[in-house]
């Protein structure tokens, strides 16, 4: 089962995509609050990270970009979510797979995730662990 990793500060949005994936049989944590991102990505070693550009004090897009930034060559699939469709233009910089414009529909979700999930599908692997990112940064 792939595992996606939920970063949005708006809970009832958290618990809407939440539901949605599971019921397409995804795997789902969800976070509220963007200083947990880190801990939990590494614990949870997720297959596709969906942010809120416009979090709370934090900017999503460089969440994504430190995300890709942990290690060179992890593929880490990101796709960003705002109510903002000007920001589709930064994807680039942001290094994000796709965007979604919010408000959206259950099945636009399911299947930017699908489509996201299916062009990555044999470039993903595995993910540093804690201890390898606190050694490197250590050094």
């Amino acid at each position: 089962m792939k595992k996606i990793l939920v970063l949005d500060d708006d809970e009832d949005m958290l618990n809407l995509v939440k539901l949605t994936l599971e019921e397409a049989e995804y795997e789902v944590t969800i976070l509220s609050n963007p200083n947990e991102i880190y801990p939990v990505f590494y614990e949870y070693n997720p297959d596709l990270v969906i942010l809120d550009v416009h979090l709370k004090g934090v900017d999503g897009q460089a969440i994504s970009r430190e995300l890709k930034d942990l290690k060179e060559d992890a593929k880490v699939a990101v796709l960003l979510c705002s109510g903002d469709k000007e920001i589709a233009e930064d994807l680039i910089e942001s290094r994000a797979q796709g965007f979604l414009l919010k408000p959206f529909k259950k099945e636009e979700l399911i299947s930017k995730v699908e489509s996201i999930l299916r062009s990555h599908a044999n470039t993903i692997i595995d993910l540093p662990t804690k201890n390898s990112f606190i050694k490197r940064v250590a050094s």
